[in-house]
């Protein structure tokens, strides 16, 4: 019995070794090439200065895309008209690429030192405007998300922003008012 136990033992384990020796495993490789061909996306800030608004005053500010305005008075017309300064939001990156704006704009600005009052800011498809110098810049609504290509020869395009601006009758006469947006770009359609 003691002998038939063993050659049965032997023979389950020389089936099991066999079985492990069918199953063999092999290796391959996966190379993974990368080439990153588009330039890293550059910005610049840009600015929007408005002086001459008095209290119960509405103003938009168009911009033209040369870097000058259109203002039109809404409401209250002054003696001396307002004056307003843009300067471009400028991206850099992949020549001829399709680049997606998003912005994030205040709605409200504030005095720093706390002055009575906030002024409000809206926006329109007449306030944004996009462009490469020399050539007819396209207006856009800066609420919305916008297509940019940038420049087929040196990969840069303008952006300017504007604004309807209400001045409520409650502001500080001499005062002020401050407040920054934002604007996100990324690669789209490559």
């Amino acid at each position: 019995m003691k002998k038939l136990m063993f050659v049965l033992t032997v023979a389950l384990l020389a089936l099991c070794s066999t079985a492990v020796f069918a199953q063999s495993t092999s290796f391959g490789e996966i190379t993974f090439n990368i080439d990153v061909a588009t330039v890293p996306i550059a910005t610049g800030a840009g600015d929007l200065t408005v002086t001459g608004l008095s209290p119960g005053m509405k103003w938009a500010v168009i911009p033209d895309g040369a870097g000058g305005t259109q203002d039109l008075n809404m409401s209250n017309p002054p003696a001396v008209p307002p004056a307003a300064a843009l300067t471009a939001a400028t991206i850099d990156g992949d020549p001829g690429a399709n680049i997606l704006v998003s912005f994030a704009l205040p709605t409200y600005l504030v005095s720093p030192s706390g002055g009575q009052g906030n002024i409000k800011l809206e926006y329109n498809g007449t306030s944004g405007t996009w462009g490469i110098d020399g050539t007819t810049y396209q207006y856009f609504d800066p609420n919305k998300d916008q297509v940019m290509t940038l420049d087929a020869a040196a990969g840069h395009v303008d952006i300017y922003i504007g604004a309807i601006i209400t001045v409520p009758s409650t502001v500080s006469v001499t005062e002020t008012y401050l407040g920054s947006g934002l604007f996100t770009v990324q690669y789209v359609g490559m």
